[in-house]
């Protein structure tokens, strides 16, 4: 039986959800795996704070006490954004523990520099949770689509807004009304912004066209949903489509990969125009593939928290056992994140697809 210890950092939305899916699934791991995961110790700002789960005793103020500490094998960083998580996971590289993480916003801002960091530890970041949650994506880039050609990735990879426009469609209520109702649920942030202007998809299509062509987008253009109205959405379902934020990525062949961002109006036979509520779904189009289409929940503490989990199980399965791990969640956006006000909206849309 091999044992791992969990440390966290952070207790909220994705924390809690990982610390109640450790509690829960335990014995099962025991049983399936021959791992007994727990989890230990958490980093809070407020030790006072109702919790999700039963923490008493294990909250800490000292990020120290988690990031280094010698009696943790694993350390999930909870927190999101660029800082103070960038820090952390560089700490935690250096002192020689593997990272996973689910934060686009570290990882659109500061790919090569932690990926180089994890080359001079001998580590590997796993990043499974980064652009779409519990869809499988990194999987499928790092297993068939390593022996393909990706040439184009189509995409809704915001949660919030998907939840959004598919409520329009439904209710033709107002994007405010409906943005309540995602906030209630737990699929928005009090604060929107990051994904209702399209710079959360961005990141995520940063990050996808890394993994695809190992290049950052050279050409970036963001618009998002704010200026979609009731009116819009019914006049796209009398057309017989359904308006989506789509992220559109592409590499001509000896080109440099180019990113699209903005509301799309699909037909209603696309994969994409099927996904309802919070889902997320990517079509990929590769050589000698053809299209591949993946899609499942992308947004919510339980489905990262299943994609970060799963990437602790995996790697810990694959590598010997005392090995140090440390996991970024991300459960909150940053605002330092690409794309900036000056891109321009995205003007190329989706085959067979109108722009709102």
């Amino acid at each position: 039986m091999t044992r791992i210890r969990v440390g966290l950092l952070g207790l909220g939305v994705v924390g809690g959800a990982a610390a109640r899916l450790i509690d829960a699934q335990r014995h099962r791991w025991r049983r399936q795996y021959g791992l007994d995961i727990s989890w230990r110790r958490a980093l809070v700002r407020d030790p006072a704070k109702p919790r999700p789960v039963d923490a008493a005793g294990r909250l800490t103020v000292d990020p120290a006490e988690i990031v280094e500490a010698g009696d943790l094998d694993v350390v999930v960083e909870a927190m999101g954004g660029v800082e103070p998580a960038g820090t952390y996971v560089l700490r935690a590289l250096r002192a020689g523990k593997r990272v996973v993480t689910a934060n686009k916003a570290l990882l659109a801002e500061r790919w090569e520099q932690l990926q180089e960091a994890a080359a001079e530890a001998g580590q590997r970041l796993g990043i499974e949770g980064a652009v779409a949650a519990a869809v499988p994506c990194l999987a499928a880039f790092e297993q068939v689509l390593a022996a393909a050609q990706v040439e184009r990735i189509d995409a809704v990879l915001n949660g919030t807004c998907n939840f959004i426009l598919h409520r329009m469609e439904r209710t033709r209520a107002s994007l405010a009304e409906v943005l309540k109702e995602a906030q209630a649920l737990g699929y928005a942030e009090m604060d929107p912004t990051d994904d209702i202007s399209g710079r959360d998809a961005a990141r995520k299509g940063t990050v996808l066209s890394l993994l695809a062509w190992g290049r950052r987008p050279a050409d970036v253009q963001c618009r998002g949903i704010e200026d979609v109205t009731p009116a819009d959405v019914a006049a796209a379902r009398d057309a017989g489509g359904d308006p989506r934020l789509v992220v559109s990525l592409e590499a001509p062949a000896g080109g440099e990969p180019r990113l699209r961002v903005g509301p799309q109006v699909l037909p209603a036979g696309h994969p994409l125009a099927g996904l309802e509520g919070p889902d997320n779904g990517l079509c990929i189009q590769a050589r000698p593939l053809g299209r591949l289409f993946l899609s499942g929940p992308g947004a919510g503490g339980d489905a990262t928290a299943c994609a970060v989990v799963g990437d602790v199980i995996r790697g810990t399965l694959a590598r010997p056992a005392g090995s140090k791990l440390v996991v970024i969640c991300d459960e909150r956006e940053a605002t330092a994140a690409a794309p900036g006000p000056g891109h321009r909206a995205a003007d190329d849309p989706l085959a067979a697809a109108d722009r709102l």
